[in-house]
């Protein structure tokens, strides 16, 4: 509507994923007053690492419009309810097969349509397809209302639920959101969801036909390997970030992140 403020829109990672890196910790505000706060770590390809407020990681002003922001709140808020559900079964100890209703399985498979369209690479594709200056609303607004006009990218039969129950291990989480692997035995696109949770999309079906989706955990010797796939893609699309929940998360890959830093 004409005269409402522009949201400060988080651009390429959701609110509801910033949450599952963040813990809450106090901070001084501008007036150097003491606050409770959403926080994440952050840390360069320098070296350099931050803790920032979540609300602000990553935002800009206006970025997506009002009509947007509603309908990405929607998916997200369906699909937390989603998230929970993993959280119970692992704390009731089963720890195999995570059934949903069809909804649930679209609300899935939306979500991670979603994460890889808010990436750049994608607004530019549209931006050079379509010749327009500020792609981000457009892309979105193809793919809620005029679905069949984009490639098919995630089918909800090839989505897996993977979990890290390592308590002295966590994920890192990239600015571009998302991780491809190729390797002999397929592709696979790997989306952070938290710190210890992560949705792999492969190139063959996993759910069966009642809606049971596999939940996989990560061993000990394959997180170090899958964080650095994270700061490779983060490198590869440019940017010069990655998240973590806590400050000796980033530590451990400093040295790694510094000697790989992008050449400008």
């Amino acid at each position: 509507m004409e005269g409402e403020k522009p949201i400060n829109s988080h651009i390429q990672l959701p609110l509801s994923v910033l949450r599952g890196f963040s813990t809450k910790e106090t901070i001084y505000n501008a007036n150097n007053m003491p606050e409770k706060r959403e926080v994440i770590y952050a840390m360069d390809f320098d070296g350099m690492i931050v803790k920032k407020d979540i609300k602000e990681v990553n935002t800009k002003t206006g970025y997506y419009s009002a009509q947007i922001e509603e309908r990405l709140s929607e998916i997200e808020t369906k699909f937390g309810d989603i998230k929970h559900k993993i959280r119970k079964l692992y704390r009731e100890g089963e720890k195999a097969n995570l059934t949903l209703n069809n909804k649930d399985v679209e609300t899935v498979a939306k979500y991670c349509t979603l994460c890889l369209i808010r990436s750049e690479e994608w607004h530019n594709r549209i931006r050079e397809k379509h010749k327009v200056l500020n792609p981000q609303d457009l892309a979105i607004k193809f793919y809620f209302d005029r679905q069949q006009e984009l490639d098919q990218l995630i089918s909800c039969d090839n989505i897996t639920f993977v979990y890290l129950p390592q308590e002295d291990a966590a994920l890192l989480l990239p600015q571009c959101g998302f991780a491809k692997f190729i390797c002999d035995t397929g592709v696979f696109v790997w989306v952070p969801i938290a710190s210890d949770l992560a949705i792999v999309l492969t190139d063959r079906k996993t759910i069966t036909e009642d809606g049971v989706f596999h939940i996989g955990h990560i061993e000990d010797g394959q997180v170090d390997a899958i964080n650095i796939q994270m700061i490779e893609a983060e490198k590869a699309c440019g940017k010069k970030v990655v998240y973590a929940k806590r400050e000796k998360d980033l530590l451990r890959y400093r040295k790694y992140m510094m000697s790989h830093k992008r050449e400008a």
